[in-house]
């Protein structure tokens, strides 16, 4: 336990702690799959948001989306890894409340996925203009978290008559280089940043949850073991060419655009795989278009860690105008 976090905060974990205790023991004994149960929930919080998921041909590419609500729309892009509801389920019932939400997995992510291997951004960039497209957006607000907060740059910074509005969560954009991304091995020593974030083992699943929250959640052996098995296994060679390409675009950072949109940075203070300070480069990249919240008490994952804060600070800044 912290000794410095207020006594809510203290029995808000005894309680987590206490349920997921029964949780473990219930599906331990059962042999349920504890992860394909949460993504049933997650997909049932995009339900109740409005939403519907929806799949679209896009020639060599065929996205899994989810689509819904009314007013301005938003462009919600997941990080590396896991499809989109594992990432936005905490944000899509307040937004959904004054807005069209498009909320897409990106290729080679749940069951999106292209018969081009073309692994790269560009790509990524590419497939969500022609779903936009196919649904008659003209303009939209994009919010990227992490790996989707490079995909959101690009978007933006090649296509800004599309983009009103930017919001990049825990992603540092095209200032990232592959020097940053070789730093980021050698503190974590990893061969591959692919090893650290689609993990093989228990372990490492323990290990990505500790990056992403500054107070992990707790998960059972078997629960971890699912989710090697779910959400990394059946998606590892893919998972391994998008960052290569990444990287390999990343060594031409400079000659990236600059977007012009508006923007909204919000960073967590411990973030471990986007240091703090990687937010000063952005800010002067984007020389004063851009605003920056930090998040306290949160690493990579603001959004899922301090979701109330996160999300008022969204509605506030895509506010639907007036």
């Amino acid at each position: 336990m912290h000794p410095g976090m207020p006594e809510p905060d203290r029995n808000c974990l005894r309680r987590w702690g206490l349920r997921l205790a029964l949780v473990g023991l219930l599906f331990g004994a059962t042999g349920c799959n504890y992860i394909r149960l949460k993504r049933a929930s997650f997909e049932r919080t995009f339900r109740s948001a409005g939403l519907s998921q929806r799949q679209a041909v896009l020639g060599e590419d065929t996205l899994s989306f989810w689509d819904g609500g009314s007013g301005s729309p938003i462009l919600l892009v997941h990080g590396y890894g896991p499809n989109a509801v594992w990432h936005w389920n905490e944000q899509v019932t307040l937004l959904g409340r004054n807005h069209r939400l498009i909320v897409p997995d990106l290729l080679w992510s749940g069951s999106s996925t292209s018969v081009r291997k073309d692994y790269g951004i560009h790509h990524q960039t590419a497939a969500l203009l022609a779903l936009l497209d196919r649904l008659g957006v003209e303009r939209v607000d994009v919010v990227g978290l992490s790996y989707g907060g490079f995909v959101a740059w690009m978007l933006a910074a090649y296509h800004p008559e599309r983009v009103n509005r930017l919001v990049m969560i825990g992603s540092p954009g095209a200032t990232y280089t592959s020097a940053d991304m070789k730093a980021l091995c050698e503190r974590e020593r990893v061969e591959n940043a692919a090893d650290l974030f689609a993990p093989r083992t228990v372990a490492g699943v323990r290990r990505v949850l500790a990056l992403g929250f500054q107070d992990p959640p707790w998960i059972p052996d078997f629960a971890a073991r699912q989710a090697v098995e779910e959400l990394y296994e059946k998606r590892r060679t893919e998972a391994r060419a998008v960052m290569d390409a990444a990287l390999a675009e990343l060594e031409r950072a400079a000659s990236i655009p600059t977007p012009t949109a508006p923007t909204l940075l919000i960073w967590g203070e411990k973030d471990l795989v986007f240091p703090l300070s990687l937010s000063d480069r952005v800010l002067r990249r984007l020389e004063g278009r851009a605003k920056r919240v930090v998040v306290g008490a949160t690493r990579h994952a603001p959004n899922l860690e301090r979701p109330e804060r996160v999300n008022v600070l969204l509605r506030d800044f895509l506010a639907p105008p007036d």
